[in-house]
C-alpha cells in the first residue's frame, strides 16, 4: 500500500524518494476514497476494515493495470471511481456477498476503472472479457478462506438495503 500510494502519476516524482520502484506506473487516483475513509471514523475497527478495502483495490487495480517500467507509465495515472462504494456504511459492504452480490474493479478503459457490485450471475461474462477482478472485501472467520463466512454484520442501513434489494430489517 505505501508503494502504491508513493506513486504520483508525475514523471520523475515520488512521495517515497527512497523507493526506486515508485517511479513505474501507471499511478493510481482512487476518487471518492476519503469519503469511504470518513464514514468509517466512528471507530478504530471500522477504519481498520475501510483501509483493508482500500488495499484491496489497490491490489486488483495491479491487476488490472500491471506495473510497466517506463518514463511513459510513470507519468501516467489510472482513475478508479468509487461513488457506489461510498454509499454503504463500511460495515454492511461485506453483506452483498452473501446474497449473491460481488463487488468488482471494472476496467472501463487504459484510463479509468470503477468499482461496482454486481450479480453473480453477471460476474462470468465480466471476468471472461478480462473486464474486471473481484475485490476481496471479506474477512474470513474461523480459518475460512472462501466468501462462506464473511464476518461484517448484515446490512442495516437504507443505502445498503436499497443496494441489496432489501427490506430494512425490523428495529433497524
Amino acid at each position: 500500500l505505501t508503494l502504491e500510494l508513493a506513486r504520483t502519476g508525475v514523471a520523475g516524482q515520488a512521495y517515497s524518494p527512497n523507493s526506486a520502484a515508485a517511479h513505474d506506473g501507471p499511478a493510481f487516483l482512487l476518487y471518492y476514497a476519503p469519503a469511504f475513509l470518513r464514514k468509517s471514523a466512528n471507530s478504530i475497527e471500522e477504519a481498520s476494515v475501510a483501509m483493508s478495502d482500500i488495499a484491496a483495490i489497490f491490489t486488483s487495480a495491479r491487476q488490472l493495470w500491471p506495473l510497466q517500467h517506463s518514463v511513459e507509465s510513470e507519468g501516467t495515472t489510472v482513475s478508479i471511481y468509487l461513488d457506489e462504494l461510498k454509499t454503504v456504511p463500511v460495515g454492511d459492504v461485506a453483506a452483498g456477498y452473501g446474497t449473491g452480490l460481488v463487488w468488482v474493479l471494472r476496467r472501463n478503459s487504459h484510463r479509468d476503472g470503477a468499482v461496482e457490485c454486481v450479480t453473480l450471475t453477471a460476474l462470468p461474462a465480466l471476468l471472461a472479457r478480462a473486464q474486471c477482478s473481484i475485490l476481496r472485501f471479506w474477512t474470513p472467520t474461523n480459518g475460512a478462506t472462501d466468501l462462506a463466512s464473511p464476518s461484517r454484520p448484515p446490512p442495516r442501513n437504507e443505502a445498503t438495503n436499497a443496494l441489496l434489494g432489501q427490506r430494512p430489517a425490523a428495529g433497524a
